[in-house]
C-alpha cells in the first residue's frame, strides 16, 4: 500500500492516462513487481547507460519519470531523475564527448525534482551542445526537460505538450468499511488545513492552489528556455494539450522535424575534434555495473588491443605515463626499503634488497629484521688487511720476523686502533 499512498500524495506533470494507469498499478495489492512486469508485458530491469558514437552522447529519457529508482521505473521501463542526472552530468564532464542528445519517449512524470534536472540541462547549454530529440512523445515533465536544451528536434509523429500539472486523489473509505477498517487521524489544532483531503469546497481550493502554483513554476521555465513570453506558452503551447510534428513546430514547441540518426551524423561532422580521442569510435557505452543491463552486453569491450589499433596516439600516451610511473613507484621502494629502521646495522642487505630483487616494503622489513646485524669492525679490519703488502718469505726473509703479527699490527694502524711501536 505504500506505493498507492506514494501515488495519491503527489504532483504529477503527466498525461492524464498515463497518471490514470500509475493509480491503476498502486491500487493493486499483494502483487509483486514480477507480477505487475509480466501482466504489462515489460521487463523488470532496467539500463541506465549514456551511448557514445562518434563523439556523441545519446541519453534515453523513456517512460513515467520519477524522482529515484522505485516500483514503477522497475516495471514499466521508467526513469529515474537521479540516475538521468548523473549520467547527464558524467557526459557534460568528459572532454571526450563534444555534444549531447537525450532521446525523449515519456509521458512526464513526478514533479518533485524535475526542476532541478532540467536546470542542469539548461545550464549545460554552455558547456556544448544539448539536443532533444522527441522520438515518440515528450509530454508534461518530458517537455519540461527537453525545453531545456538548446534545440528540440522531432519526430514527424512524435507529441509535444501538455504543459501543466495534475493530482490524483482517491478515496479508500468504502473499501476500508467493508474491509472494517476505521482510519483515523488527528492533526494539529494549529494546521487545520494540513492534509485536507479535496473531498469538499476548501479542500479543493486548497488542492487547486498547489496544482496552480506548481504549473506557474512550469510555465515559467519553459518560457525561460525557449526564449517566449509566458503569455506566449499559455496561448500557443497547446493549452495542456499536445500537438504532433509540424504542428509542434509551427508553435513553437519544437525548432524542426529530424531523426535520430541524422542529428547524431549532423552533431558529429559540426563538431569533430582536429585529431585523436574518441572521435572515430563506432561505440562506446558508459554503464555503472549495478544498473548494466542486458543491452550493455552487446557493446563493444574497450582493450587494450581496441585502444592500440584505433587511437595509437593514446595507447603511446598510455604507455609513455606507465613508464613514468613505474620508474618512480621504483624510485619510492628503494628509498622506503633503505630508510626502513630494520636496515640499520644491515646496510649491504638492505641495498642487495631494494636494488637486486623486486621484494616489496613488508617483505624487505620481514627480511631485514631476521638478519643479524653487520660486523663494521670485522668488515673494515678485513679491507685494511686486503690492503698490506704480503711478507716477504723465503731464503730472504729477516731472521725471527713475525709475518703474522706484523700484518695484524699493520692493518690496525691503518684504522687506528693499534698503538705504535
Amino acid at each position: 500500500m505504500r506505493a498507492f499512498w506514494k501515488t495519491a500524495d503527489t504532483a504529477w506533470a503527466m498525461r492524464p492516462e498515463m497518471l490514470e494507469t500509475i493509480v491503476e498499478i498502486a491500487l493493486r495489492e499483494n502483487e509483486s513487481p514480477e507480477a505487475v512486469a509480466k501482466r504489462l508485458g515489460r521487463p523488470l530491469d532496467n539500463t541506465y547507460a549514456v551511448t557514445v558514437r562518434d563523439g556523441v552522447a545519446v541519453l534515453p529519457v523513456t517512460g513515467p519519470l520519477f524522482r529515484r529508482a522505485n516500483l514503477f521505473t522497475q516495471v514499466s521501463g521508467a526513469t529515474s531523475y537521479d540516475l538521468l542526472a548523473r549520467d547527464f552530468q558524467r557526459a557534460v564532464e568528459d572532454p571526450q564527448i563534444r555534444a549531447i542528445v537525450m532521446e525523449l519517449d515519456s509521458p512526464g512524470g513526478e514533479v518533485n525534482g524535475i526542476a532541478e534536472l532540467a536546470d542542469q540541462v539548461h545550464a549545460a547549454r554552455d558547456v556544448k551542445p544539448v539536443v532533444a530529440y522527441v522520438s515518440g512523445m515528450a509530454a508534461s515533465g518530458g517537455y519540461w526537460i527537453a525545453s531545456a536544451a538548446s534545440e528540440i528536434i522531432t519526430a514527424e509523429t512524435a507529441e509535444l505538450g501538455s504543459i501543466g500539472v495534475a493530482m490524483a486523489h482517491v478515496s479508500a473509505d468504502g473499501r476500508d468499511e467493508k474491509a472494517g477498517v476505521r482510519r483515523i487521524v488527528t492533526i494539529s489544532s494549529q494546521s487545520p488545513d494540513k492534509n485536507r483531503p479535496p473531498t469538499d469546497d476548501h479542500g479543493r481550493e486548497l488542492a487547486q492552489r498547489r496544482v496552480d502554483a506548481l504549473a506557474g513554476v512550469f510555465v515559467g521555465k519553459v518560457a525561460r528556455n525557449r526564449g517566449v513570453p509566458e503569455a506566449t506558452v499559455l496561448s500557443d503551447f497547446g493549452r495542456g494539450d499536445v500537438l504532433v510534428g509540424n504542428a509542434a513546430v509551427a508553435a513553437g514547441l519544437a525548432d524542426r522535424l529530424g531523426s535520430l540518426e541524422g542529428i547524431i551524423a549532423e552533431l558529429a561532422a559540426n563538431h569533430a575534434p582536429a585529431g585523436g580521442g574518441f572521435a572515430h569510435a563506432e561505440e562506446v557505452v558508459m554503464t555503472d555495473t549495478h544498473t548494466a543491463g542486458a543491452e550493455s552486453a552487446s557493446a563493444p569491450e574497450i582493450t587494450a588491443a581496441l585502444i592500440r589499433e584505433h587511437h595509437p596516439a593514446v595507447a603511446e600516451t598510455f604507455r609513455a605515463e606507465g613508464a613514468v610511473a613505474g620508474e618512480q613507484a621504483a624510485r619510492e621502494r628503494i628509498a622506503a626499503i633503505l630508510r626502513l629502521p630494520e636496515a640499520e646495522g644491515r646496510d649491504g642487505l638492505a641495498k642487495h634488497i631494494a636494488f637486486a630483487t623486486t621484494t616489496d616494503l613488508d617483505g624487505a622489513r620481514a627480511m631485514l629484521a631476521a638478519a643479524p646485524k653487520e660486523n663494521k669492525q670485522a668488515d673494515l679490519l678485513a679491507a685494511a688487511m686486503a690492503g698490506v703488502e704480503n711478507p716477504q718469505v723465503g731464503m730472504d726473509a729477516g731472521e725471527g720476523t713475525d709475518y703474522a703479527a706484523a700484518a695484524v699490527i699493520a692493518a690496525g694502524r691503518e684504522l687506528g686502533v693499534v698503538a705504535g711501536r
